[in-house]
């Protein structure tokens, strides 16, 4: 198939609903789904991208709790009554398994890419593969995040009446090789040269590594502003969004997952790169960002002439950083630039006070 000519098709990606004691909804917009449209929508503009939110809604049903959590009725025995209830009730938030199935419409996709963030929740991706193949089995369902890069078997070898429910994972970050896969998908490559690719094929070999230290950020497109499709999103009474400056972190935290998905070098983006998304976002309407990087404040210098041009701007924007801060890295001076900026509050990771804990777990900080 030539390159060059149109291609007709449509691409659809999916986020899972979630079963927990509790949903931080405003933290749940897709952001590593929208930089993967944005980056699928610039190097195949004739193809259809969508998405499908099981979580782009405000319902919630009460369900059983499971019985992993049986032990906590000897602590909340009458009913959670602590001042936030947050373990009052267990609940399924967002679309069912079949409800997605059923909603996807006419022309069928090329394939279907289904999130797998976190270990806990994994379980609900395969459903909603296993409700999809049931409907279509021919249909190719790849998986990625950081669960699907880590734990790969436990997406791959799950299969429903015989029928795989995954089909591929990609592993790491996959603006990138999202690109690729569907290349391999139009006919136009190999299955063997798509980067960071696992099948069941090859399960337990090594895959083709891009080396994403190399990834420069003009090279990954930035979703401007997604939330517009997200009205209900607020953080007190002010229209919110989410964004990133930077991937990865420099520090090495045992339990941390991030340079398994994004690599060991840390790459932040320009400041006026920052500073453009910022306005424009201000256009739009948003009113507060909350800034989801593993480490905001990592390169400290870029951070401080951040805050400096914002304050400088006056962009009467609100700022929040919800992943959380690394608590060694702030200061009085730091912190007096982020509170002239908008931060309204301030997020700390403290882990732990233990120092033996702490060198164990090669955090970069200390009791002190």
């Amino acid at each position: 198939m030539d390159q060059d000519s149109p291609i007709d098709g449509r691409i659809l990606l999916i986020q899972p609903y979630l079963q927990d004691f509790y949903s931080t909804s405003l933290r749940t917009l897709p952001l590593g789904l929208h930089y993967l449209i944005a980056s699928l929508r610039r190097r195949f503009p004739s193809l259809q991208i969508d998405m499908i939110d099981a979580l782009a809604t405000s319902r919630k049903k009460t369900i059983p709790l499971p019985s992993a959590f049986h032990y906590l009725n000897r602590y909340y025995p009458n009913n959670d009554s602590t001042l936030h209830r947050l373990f009052r009730h267990y609940y399924h938030f967002g679309f069912t398994a079949e409800e997605v199935a059923q909603s996807i419409q006419e022309p069928i996709p090329l394939y279907i890419g289904i999130s797998s963030l976190f270990t806990p929740y994994s379980s609900y991706t395969l459903e909603i593969a296993r409700a999809i193949k049931k409907r279509y089995p021919q249909l190719i369902i790849v998986s990625g995040g950081s669960h699907a890069t880590l734990h790969p078997a436990s997406l791959l070898l799950d299969r429903n009446q015989g029928v795989a429910s995954i089909d591929y994972i990609l592993r790491g970050q996959a603006e990138e090789s999202i690109l690729e896969f569907t290349e391999f998908v139009l006919g136009q490559r190999p299955l063997y040269q798509v980067s960071n690719l696992l099948g069941r094929h090859n399960l337990f070999l090594p895959p083709v590594q891009k080396n994403l230290t190399t990834w420069k950020w003009e090279e990954i497109v930035t979703p401007q502003a997604p939330q517009a499709s997200y009205p209900s999103f607020t953080y007190q009474r002010r229209k919110q969004a989410s964004m990133l400056v930077g991937f990865s972190c420099p520090y090495q935290c045992a339990f941390c997952t991030v340079h398994a998905v994004f690599g060991k070098r840390y790459r932040r983006r320009d400041n006026q790169d920052i500073l453009a998304q910022l306005i424009a976002m201000k256009q739009s309407g948003i009113e507060h960002i909350n800034f989801e990087d593993d480490n905001f404040s990592a390169h400290r210098k870029q951070t401080v002439a951040l805050l400096q041009e914002i304050i400088r701007l006056r962009l009467g924007l609100n700022f929040s950083a919800m992943n959380g801060l690394a608590y060694w890295m702030l200061d009085s001076n730091l912190i007096d630039f982020m509170k002239k900026a908008g931060f309204l509050s301030l997020n700390l990771s403290l882990v732990s006070t233990d120092e033996k804990l702490l060198k164990e777990l090669h955090m970069g900080s200390s009791d002190e």
